[in-house]
């Protein structure tokens, strides 16, 4: 890469620059840019408990999309690299180094993303191999006194390490292409994306941008799904509150034949599973009952009001049962899969001028008592909702990475 020389960085967000973390031995060279994500379960674990290793999941999802995203505008395409297991990358990312993190929290290696040119549809090249070279750094302490402790996540951690994995044989694309929406810059879009924190109650969405929405969930071979091979496991329930033409009421989107079928089997049989008339053909839109369900989304999503307020809320439930029996470590999958979803929903309904807000408190129960679930066939994994949100004109808004500006300035007039 020009202007940066061949090593290992590590990208410190609140400063907006590259840290290197290990740079190779005079003569020796790699090939390929990659890019490696981590997580630390103590960034979560302090506020949610034994929740956090889910939440690091969610948060790998999202990054994932933001990555496929951004790489995207830039003419790149980013490639999942699945022949690296979870002990060989954390060799490579160096966090199997404990006299590094020796007074740190640990960090956990989930993934690494290859970036390649935009025409090339794989690596010409074999994974990234460790080669002889210097490290340098230490892992700063994020906590130095801890209150409390959550074995489990350890636990849980262990026991869903990544091994190395091969793509789901994914069947030709059964979805017409998308069409495109807006004249927006994709970069404007995702500097100005931000979680809406309250929603206008009265607010009612056309329903071709309701449509256009649940159409970008669908599991395509363009972006950002390109980066995913995998079998599509997570499927919306919606709550409709306010939708123009569209009556409110409980609603789902199955977004495999095989999933449908989970649903069908799994959730009340009572429900009504009507297809939408007014909906796209090949939108796999049912209706599953009419009626106001304001009230219960919001119970649901911890008593949060923006679950009401907003045009619909989802649920996502994951298929669960079925593709444990492959493995533990599909339990990180089915998490990065519902974070990636909402990430493709926090940036489409900004390209159509509406908000939304990822809900990571709900009840877990409760949504499985609602929808009539009676056994672990499915999970509600994470839950999203859209509308037009309220700006809270109490709270600054300063441009990004302020603080680097001002000492640029200080350090000029010095």
């Amino acid at each position: 890469m020009q202007d940066i020389s061949d090593g290992l960085y590590h990208y410190l967000s609140r400063d907006h620059l590259l840290e290197q973390r290990w740079y190779p031995d005079t003569g020796q060279r790699g090939s390929g840019v990659y890019i490696g994500l981590s997580s630390i379960a103590w960034r979560e674990a302090w506020k949610y408990g034994e929740r956090a290793l889910r939440y690091c999941q969610l948060d790998i999802g999202h990054a994932l999309g933001a990555l496929r995203y951004a790489a995207g505008t830039l003419g790149w395409r980013l490639q999942r690299r699945g022949d690296v297991d979870d002990a060989r990358l954390r060799r490579l990312l160096g966090l199997d180094r404990s006299s590094d993190f020796a007074h740190a929290e640990g960090e956990d290696a989930e993934l690494l993303l290859e970036i390649l040119p935009a025409d090339t549809m794989s690596s010409a090249v074999g994974s990234p191999a460790a080669l002889p070279g210097q490290w340098r750094g230490q892992a700063n302490r994020l906590d130095p006194n801890p209150l409390y402790q959550w074995p489990v996540i350890a636990e849980t951690t262990i026991a869903s390490r990544m091994p190395v994995l091969a793509p789901d044989p994914l069947p030709p694309d059964p979805w017409p292409a998308r069409k495109k929406s807006g004249q927006t810059a994709a970069s404007v879009l995702i500097r100005r994306r931000r979680s809406a924190q309250r929603f206008d109650p009265k607010m009612v969405m056309a329903a071709d941008d309701f449509f256009a929405l649940l159409d970008a969930l669908l599991s395509r071979s363009a972006l950002p799904w390109d980066v995913w091979p995998f079998t599509p496991r997570i499927h919306p329930i919606l709550f409709v509150h306010r939708v123009s033409g569209l009556s409110s009421g409980l609603y789902a989107l199955p977004r495999t034949t095989k999933g449908e079928t989970v649903l069908r089997t799994a959730l009340n049989p009572d429900f009504s599973w009507e297809s939408v008339a007014t909906a796209p053909i090949h939108l796999p839109l049912r209706r599953l009952y009419s009626g106001d369900v304001r009230s219960i989304a919001r119970t649901l999503s911890c008593h949060q009001a923006i679950a009401a307020d907003s045009c619909f809320a989802v649920a996502f439930l994951a298929e669960y049962a079925d593709p444990l029996k492959s493995g533990a470590w599909r339990y990180r999958l089915l998490y990065q899969e519902a974070g990636l979803l909402g990430q493709i929903l926090y940036l489409e309904a900004e390209s159509l001028g509406l908000n939304g807000t990822g809900i990571g408190c709900f009840f877990d129960d409760a949504v499985h008592d609602i929808l009539g679930i009676q056994d672990d066939s499915l999970q509600s994994l994470y839950h999203f909702t859209v509308g037009h949100a309220l700006t809270d004109t109490r709270i600054s808004t300063l441009p990004p990475y302020a603080h680097r500006e001002l000492n640029t300035h200080i350090g000029e007039n010095s």
